[in-house]
This record gives C-alpha cells, structure tokens and sequence, in this order.
C-alpha cells in the first residue's frame, strides 16, 4: 500500500476549511468546482508528507460519514481491498477504469466506513 488518505466530507465549508488546513499544515491546494455556485467538488491539499481530500457534494453512505483513501501499489493488491471491503457492505461503484484512468472502486464496509481504492 502506498498510501492512506482522509476524505473529509462538508455542507459549503470545503473552500474555508481546506484553505485553513493550508495556513495549518502548508502544501499545495487544488479545488475544482462543483456545478453549484460557492460548492468544491473536490479538493486537495497535498504535502510533503500528507494528502487531505474534501467536497462538498453529498456521498454514498451514512450521513456524516467520512472516507479513507487508499493509494494502492499493485493492481491485485487493489482486487484485494475490493474484495474485503465489499463482504456484507455495500458497493457505490464497482473496481474498474475510471475516465481519468487507472483502477478505482468506491465501497461502504460492513462496520459503515467508505473506501475509496485506486490503483494506477
């Protein structure tokens, strides 16, 4: 595994609160844009030694659930999380290739914790 990575979730706070992290923690930030006026789609926040994700779009899964990112090194090691991550929960996109390539999959687990699982 190369990496874990929080996924904060907001209702119209992401800007401010990932531009706050900036001023805590340094890195580089990223925000696209969401449909909705004065809404982040999706944020990033990346430093030396952390990644931090955000959004304010609502996610599949409990309502205030928070997210885990996992960066994986192989694709079998991705086929792998997959596969344990769905047993007895519930899966809000299946692994395969996204538009923007690679290999991902998006799962609530059997405990209520959201997986997001990528792999190059």
């Amino acid at each position: 595994m190369k990496q874990l990575h929080p996924y904060l979730t907001f209702d119209g706070q992401c800007r401010l609160a990932m531009e706050a992290y900036q001023q805590w923690f340094g890195g580089e930030l990223t925000l696209m844009p969401a449909p909705e006026p004065d809404r982040v789609f999706h944020a990033v926040l990346r430093g030396p030694e952390f990644t931090l994700m955000g959004s304010d779009m609502p996610q599949p899964g409990p309502a205030g659930a928070n997210s885990v990112v996992i960066e994986c090194d192989s694709r079998p090691e991705c086929e792998r999380l997959y596969e344990l991550a769905r047993a007895g929960g519930e899966v809000f996109c299946a692994l395969g290739e996204p538009p923007w390539g690679g290999l991902y999959a998006h799962v609530l687990d059997a405990y209520g914790v959201v997986w997001h699982l990528s792999a190059e």
